[in-house]
Formats: C-alpha cells, sequence, structure tokens
C-alpha cells in the first residue's frame, strides 16, 4: 500500500526534479486511499483464515510512501482485526533523511506518534536505527525482519540484530524481494545471518550465532506473524509444519551439531521432504501439489515476453529518472542525522 506521490517520498525531489519531469509524474498518481481500503477488504473477506492456512497481513510499502491518514487507518484495520502490519522501514540512509525531511524527526519517532508501535508491526530492514528507535521498538515490543542477502547486495548496510534482540525486540530472518537479493533460499539467508555480523567487531559475543539465526528463520518468522502459537517449532498442539533433510547429505557427515551443520555445511538441495500443517507438499524433491515444469514453461515465457515488450521502455523510463535519483542519493549520503554514524550501521 502507498499513497504519497513519488516526488513527495523523496528528499529534495520537488526541488531537483525538473517541472516538466513533476508533471508528468503527476499525471500518473499513486492509487487514492479509498481505493487502497476497498482493495484490502475485498481480499480480507476473501482470504482471510481460508483453508486454516491463509491469513491477511496490512503492508504500507515503506512509512516514507504512505500519508499520515493512510497509515492511521492501517493501524486501526490492524487493531479492529488483530492482524499484523508488515512495512519496508529505514533500509536505506535515504530513507533515515527522508524523516527528517517530511517529520523533522526519525521514521520510527514519527511511527510512534501515530500509535504504529505495537507487537503487531513487523518493519523489514531497519538497517538506519538511532539508538533512540531501537529502544523504541524493543520496549513495544516490535518485530524486525533482518536480510542480509539483499542488504549485502545493494550495500544498504547492516541490521544492527544484536542491539535489536538486547533491546528486547522479535528478528525473523527473511530474502527480500527476489530483484534485490536474486534468491528466495532460506538455507542461503540463513548462512549468510551467521556469518555476516562477525565483521562487525572482535568481540565473539557480540556475534550472531547458528542457534540465533536459526530461531530468526523458525520462531523469529511465526512470531512476526503473529502465529508462534501455532508454527515456528516443533512441539504438541502446532501445527506439522515441517522441512524433512537427507541425513547422508555431505554437510551432516558427521552429524555433530545439526543447527550449526544447517547454517554452515549443507545447502538446500538436502531438503527432500516439505509438510504444511500436515499435508505433503514436496516429496523427495518432487512436488506433489503443482505440475513444476508446467509452471516453469510458462513463467519462462511471461517473462521472455516481459523483457522483450516491457522492459526497454522501463529502462528508458529509469534512465530519465536516473540523473536525480542520483543527486538526490548524493545530498543525503552527505546530510548528517541525529544519533547516527556518518557509515552504514554494522552490528556491535
Amino acid at each position: 500500500m502507498w499513497n504519497r506521490p513519488l516526488a513527495d517520498s523523496l528528499p529534495f525531489a520537488r526541488e531537483l526534479f525538473p517541472q516538466p519531469l513533476q508533471e508528468e509524474l503527476a499525471a500518473a498518481p499513486p492509487p487514492g486511499l479509498r481505493d487502497i481500503m476497498d482493495l484490502f477488504h475485498h481480499h480480507f473477506a476473501k482470504w482471510h483464515g481460508r483453508d486454516g492456512r491463509i491469513g491477511i497481513l496490512l503492508g504500507p510499502c515503506g512509512t516514507q510512501r504512505c500519508t499520515d491518514e493512510l497509515l492511521l487507518e492501517v493501524n486501526e484495520l490492524s487493531r479492529q482485526h488483530g492482524i499484523g502490519v508488515h512495512s519496508h522501514v529505514l533500509e536505506t540512509r535515504t530513507q533515515a533523511v527522508t524523516a527528517q525531511v517530511l517529520y523533522g524527526k526519525t521514521m520510527v519517532e514519527h511511527m510512534d506518534d501515530l500509535g504504529m508501535l505495537t507487537p503487531r508491526l513487523t518493519i523489514n530492514h531497519g538497517i538506519w536505527l538511532t539508538d533512540r528507535e531501537i529502544d523504541l521498538l524493543g520496549a513495544a515490543g516490535c518485530s524486525v525482519t533482518h536480510n542480509p542477502l539483499s542488504n549485502l547486495k545493494l550495500g544498504s548496510g547492516v541490521c544492527p540484530v544484536r542491539r535489536l534482540l538486547a533491546a528486547g525486540a522479535n528478528v525473523a530472518l527473511g530474502t527480500d524481494g527476489l530483484t534485490t537479493s536474486d534468491t528466495a533460499d532460506m538455507l542461503e539467508a540463513l548462512r549468510a545471518a551467521a556469518l555476516l555480523h562477525k565483521i562487525g567487531g572482535a568481540d565473539y559475543d557480540a556475534w550472531i550465532t547458528a542457534d540465533e539465526a536459526f530461531r530468526m528463520a523458525s520462531l523469529g518468522g511465526a512470531r512476526s506473524c503473529l502465529v508462534e502459537n501455532e508454527i515456528g517449532s516443533i512441539e504438541p498442539g502446532k501445527r506439522a509444519d515441517i522441512i524433512l533433510l537427507d541425513r547422508s547429505a555431505w554437510g551432516f557427515i558427521p552429524l555433530h551439531d545439526p543447527i550449526r551443520q544447517l547454517a554452515f555445511s549443507v545447502t538446500s538441495e538436502a531438503v527432500t521432504h516439505t509438510i504444511v500443517d500436515g499435508r505433503v507438499l514436496m516429496r523427495d524433491r518432487v512436488i506433489e501439489v503443482l505440475d513444476e515444469a508446467a509452471i516453469k514453461a510458462e513463467v519462462a515465457d511471461c517473462a521472455e515476453r516481459f523483457r522483450r515488450q516491457d522492459m526497454p521502455q522501463m529502462r528508458a523510463g529509469a534512465a530519465r529518472l536516473a540523473p536525480y535519483v542520483d543527486a538526490i542519493y548524493r545530498r543525503a549520503m552527505s546530510m548528517p542525522l541525529p544519533g547516527e554514524l556518518s557509515e552504514p550501521r554494522v552490528s556491535r
């Protein structure tokens, strides 16, 4: 969900975008608030709770891309229905600067003013957080999704996981979109999360352990979706959401510490079965609930058509915006932030 025009969601854009470009962008505005809410109500009525396995969350796409009116309505719907809110927050330094320009305060402080900081909130990335913001998130019991592969590829920085955990926040593990991390492989994300934070300093007590990374990928993720009492661990009374791995995979030989070996040794090729709510979806690496070959062929055909027909025009449009977005980025990188380092955050 977003309803703030592009030129209003980037710092200095009104100053740097030429007037003809601003007029062109204004001719294609984002959806209106009521249209967004109508779409939510339609999908919530149709899908939420269906088959006992489908849930609808609210997804305001980056706080800076949403008006306060939209965010307040999202928060009220979250309260009424007891559902989660998932928003990309402070992935980049530019977003931290945007908060100062738009609100005169940090992004999380503004979200706190709107009443958004509750255990129902998950912020995605959470890299450019101040100490004050970390304390606010922890005190409210919010969740933060750590996306190490995406953040490494884009050079966004490193989520301060250790400090978030110490403050009382829940941390989940994610991959972000395929356009930024190029993979949805959770074992790759698990390995990255267990290795990345060793760069942050020589104090090994502050490093993220394999067990902690595994918890982010299991119970942390379940908590982020507000279903930690149903899934996320294997115990009586919970749903049978399980993956089975081949113990004879090289990464498990000899079997010594399964969690550490899962984080550092094996790949997703070791996964043989996937079980969701007791139903076997993949058996011996063969998906039983759909025709994988047919779907691959369909996706390949659609992707090739998109590459030929749509991408040239999209790239041309992006090229026109690129010089101005680059100027915004350069200016944001040089702008001081309150209580923040001048370089991307590392986990200490």
